[in-house]
């Protein structure tokens, strides 16, 4: 879960999902047929599909994808910290590999926990669905997050990219950019988004405006 960024520009997180954001799995045939095609002597493997699959993630929402992370890049180090299930059981460089076809790979700087320690129980999702389930500790998506982020308390400005709320919103409000499965990451979520970064961008301009007057006090 390593995150560096040398840069005198801040840096700004994008959380990102990956199914119901830029892909929802619309021809399974194809994906077989296409890790056939790349990997032949193993197509059936995680990795060999799941490169493959990268083939067929929707063209508009990458681009919007693409947008979002240019703009971001404009006054900020625009760094994606993979919260997906694709995650698990990878390193970056392997997770830069398999979305390797995709600009936004260059961007991925780190993902969220694949388990968390159980001796850090309060950081384990405390709602009623989750205690009741077979397992001591039930983590969600929004636990998952914020123990990264209480891990690298730099961060401050960041958003999450997801299609399914998983007490995302409870935990961080406005900073969900919540999309739909059907129509992943499209213009309406991507303005959305870009609402949010040019208020963001505003907040931290103010502020350092601030800082600089008291400078020079």
């Amino acid at each position: 879960m390593g995150f560096e960024v040398q840069s005198t520009r801040s840096p700004f997180v994008i959380f990102l999902d990956i199914d119901g954001v830029v892909y929802n799995g619309p021809n399974q045939d194809g994906v077989s047929k296409k890790a056939l095609e790349l990997f032949p002597n193993q197509p059936n493997s995680r990795k060999s599909l799941d490169i493959a699959a990268t083939h067929f993630f929707d063209n508009k929402a990458i681009e919007n994808l693409n947008v979002y992370i240019c703009q971001i890049e404009k006054t900020k180090v625009a760094s994606i910290v993979l919260s997906s299930a694709w995650r698990t059981k990878r390193d970056i460089p392997e997770i830069k590999e398999v979305f390797s076809k995709h600009n936004f790979s260059k961007y991925i700087v780190s993902k969220t926990p694949d388990d968390l320690n159980p001796t850090a129980n309060r950081l384990y999702c405390r709602d009623e669905v989750h205690t009741k389930s077979q397992y001591q500790f039930e983590s969600c998506r929004a636990t998952e997050i914020q123990y990264w982020l209480n891990q690298h308390p730099e961060i401050i400005q960041y958003v999450i990219l997801d299609d399914n709320d998983n007490h995302l919103s409870q935990a961080f409000e406005d900073r969900l950019i919540l999309t739909k499965y059907q129509t992943l990451f499209d213009e309406k979520t991507l303005q959305k988004a870009l609402r949010h970064l040019y208020i963001s961008q505003a907040i931290s301009a103010f502020l350092s405006s601030i800082n600089w007057v008291f400078k020079r006090i």
